[in-house]
């Protein structure tokens, strides 16, 4: 984490130069062509400061005026109930009107992947958070993006808060996710609950990367005593962030 915010400081720093010196001695001057010109020469023509990622470093200069953190208004957030919960738990600024998210939840690949893909703002911000909670890497992000899945996600209906302690009540929160996406499920084949059963035990690498960071897979009708009394779980999970078993009831 400290050497991906190194690595964005760095070149956030590098894009603010180039616009400074843009707006010094014009567009004309080819200041991005020199510079990677002399940024090669020193350190090597394989260090990461072609042309093209020069450019990707102003870009991220020039979207992120405020980095660390990305500034997301809370009155656009009141307008999506989804970005709401993802972001409520972090900082607002000091004059109260907007959410401070950090941009190091994710890597630099993440952030050039998504910039020209992405425009609002708000969006940006919650695809950071969701893309660091369900530990998506970029391909998964930019299918998530492409597939509208800020579009399809809702907040879980849940008792959470009633039910467990204000830490955990938070992790649960951002653990769970309404919808889940489960194409890679042939459901021409599944003709009662027993059959989908099997095919989420047997595709549970798709399963687990579908139900997000932190899921194991225990078993399928799995026994458990009650008070006394035999029962089993379609599927049984553990959760290593939760600390807990989750009992899935299809």
């Amino acid at each position: 984490m400290q050497l991906n915010a190194a690595t964005l400081q760095h070149y956030w720093w590098l894009g603010n130069d180039i616009i400074r010196k843009q707006k010094e001695q014009g567009w004309g001057a080819k200041v991005i062509n020199q510079l990677s010109v002399d940024l090669q020469k020193r350190y090597g023509g394989d260090s990461g400061y072609s042309i093209r990622n020069l450019k990707y470093m102003r870009q991220f200069a020039d979207e992120y005026p405020d980095f660390p953190f990305v500034q997301v208004p809370l009155a656009q957030l009141r307008e999506m109930p989804i970005l709401q919960a993802r972001l409520a738990n972090f900082t607002v600024s000091a004059d109260g009107e907007f959410v401070q998210v950090p941009l190091a939840q994710i890597t630099w690949y993440h952030h050039i992947s998504m910039i020209p893909k992405v425009k609002d703002t708000a969006l940006r911000a919650f695809y950071m958070t969701e893309a660091a909670i369900q530990g998506w890497n970029r391909d998964i992000m930019m299918m998530q993006i492409e597939d509208g899945y800020h579009k399809k996600a809702r907040p879980l209906p849940n008792n959470f808060d009633t039910a467990l302690p204000p830490v955990n009540s938070d992790l649960a929160k951002a653990a769970f996710k309404d919808p889940y996406n489960l194409g890679f499920v042939d459901m021409a084949k599944v003709k009662q609950e027993k059959d989908l059963e099997d095919q989420l035990a047997s595709k549970v690498t798709e399963f687990l990367l579908e139900l997000g960071k932190g899921f194991s897979y225990i078993g399928k009708q799995y026994p458990l005593n009650i008070a006394g009394e035999e029962s089993k779980v379609d599927l049984m999970m553990y959760h290593t962030r939760l600390h807990c078993y989750v009992a899935i009831d299809l």
